[in-house]
């Protein structure tokens, strides 16, 4: 069945699409926040080296095989040399994407970790230049009762 060429039909196709993109966008998003709170840089650095172990282990098994191949066989030994099927290769795609992601993440947490450690010392050193400040850390410290 043909499109129309309504001009309704036209704009109302142009904005599905638009929100299709903006929904794509959107869970893309929420993925890569997931995997930067929730996964670290160990984790998937194991995925990836175990992905690309089989890679190699496999690709060598059938590299030296030898036969022969029709077309359609050619784009299927592509894979096979690689020793993965196609849902592996976008896995590990993926998981190469989650290293940086949560590469990025971790560098990220360390600096505010650093920043949130130079404030407290500032303060610290705030409250050491004046007697009342002196004597809260020290209620603090060692528990004092006035």
């Amino acid at each position: 069945m043909a499109k129309s060429e309504n001009p309704i039909d036209i704009y109302r196709r142009h904005q599905r699409k638009k929100e299709l993109k903006k929904n794509k966008t959107s869970r893309i998003q929420a993925r890569d926040a997931k995997v930067a709170a929730t996964r670290t840089v160990e984790e998937v650095q194991a995925e990836i080296s175990a992905l690309e172990r089989r890679r190699d282990r496999f690709g060598k098994k059938v590299d030296g095989h030898a036969g022969g191949h029709d077309d359609d066989d050619r784009h299927n030994d592509s894979e096979r040399k690689e020793g993965l099927d196609s849902a592996q290769i976008k896995k590990l795609e993926r998981l190469r994407k989650e290293l940086k992601i949560v590469t990025a993440a971790t560098k990220e947490r360390q600096a505010q970790l650093e920043q949130r450690q130079l404030e407290e010392h500032k303060e610290l050193l705030a409250k050491q230049k004046t007697v009342e400040g002196v004597k809260k850390i020290n209620e603090e410290k060692y528990s004092l009762v006035q």
